[in-house]
């Protein structure tokens, strides 16, 4: 299977299925919610809501020590991971994302 074949295949974590972002270390602009959902992430300027700029993706607080922005993502139904994707844009003085992981829950 090639790198981009998996995005033709049925996705296991949409919410319709049952798929939910159950915790992120990082709320701080962006509602966590946002990494599920289908389609690419958008941005419009100048649009605030209670935590300040709205944002389309999960949008986390500038870190000024080491460390990672972690979620758990909890599959809707079971299946065989075979890739991941990301609703990540790169706004104006923003790093890109840089290393997407995941681990397996043992159950």
């Amino acid at each position: 299977m090639s790198t981009t074949e998996f995005t033709l295949l049925p996705d296991l974590a949409l919410r319709t299925l049952g798929g939910a972002v159950i915790w992120a270390n990082d709320e701080a602009f962006a509602e966590r919610e946002a990494l599920i959902r289908p389609g690419k992430a958008g941005y419009q300027p100048a649009t605030f809501g209670h935590k300040g700029q709205v944002y389309d993706g999960w949008e986390t607080r500038r870190r000024r020590v080491a460390g990672h922005d972690e979620a758990i993502v909890r599959l809707g139904v079971p299946g065989v991971v075979r890739g991941r994707r990301g609703r990540h844009r790169v706004v104006q003085g923003q790093l890109p994302a840089r290393d997407l992981r995941w681990k397996q829950s043992p159950s």
